[in-house]
């Protein structure tokens, strides 16, 4: 499940899952998207799901109980990952920041290091410099951060890209 309020074409995403040992045919792999005003407040209605990418979101949007419920599901055993994206720049609501066990860290650019490795994309997306919180582990330089939520896992990544570039890689 993809949720954010600019939805990026999920072709790649679809495309890259697939070729995972688990996944045995393309046609396995069901991307759905969702804006952060329709999600549930379930968390039950996150379970047909075994990814949830919230793509630049603060959740400012979602319904009451819509952020607990997705924490919730994280808890049971979900899989969250997470890109900043410019409604990151006035700020996320305590409990959003909970469940990803990252803090906003100083202003700053893209650090070169990891500009080289995003490659062009560096040029149209966001970046978020974040320090990690309690049992948090850094990944790649600093381009993400992981967690366990209870039986789940968090990951936050430092940058998000935008428009064309979100079908785009990372250079290895």
């Amino acid at each position: 499940l993809v949720v954010g309020n600019q939805l990026p074409g999920t072709s790649a995403l679809a495309a890259a899952f697939a070729e995972r040992p688990a996944v045995k045919k393309a046609e396995n792999v069901k991307v759905a998207k969702e804006r952060p005003r329709e999600l549930p407040s379930l968390s039950s209605a996150y379970d047909p799901f075994q990814l949830v990418i919230l793509n630049g979101t603060s959740l400012e949007d979602a319904p009451p109980g819509a952020l607990a419920a997705l924490s919730k599901w994280v808890e049971a055993g979900g899989t969250l990952a997470v890109f900043p994206g410019p409604e990151w720049a006035s700020g996320l609501p305590e409990p959003f920041w909970k469940l990803l066990h990252v803090r906003p860290a100083a202003e700053q650019p893209l650090p070169e290091p990891l500009a080289a490795r995003i490659g062009p994309a560096s040029q149209r997306g966001a970046y978020r410099p974040l320090a990690p919180g309690e049992d948090t582990r850094e990944l790649e330089g600093g381009l993400a951060f992981t967690s366990p939520h209870g039986a789940g896992t968090v990951t936050v990544f430092t940058f998000g890209p935008a428009g064309a570039a979100s079908d785009g890689g990372l250079r290895p």
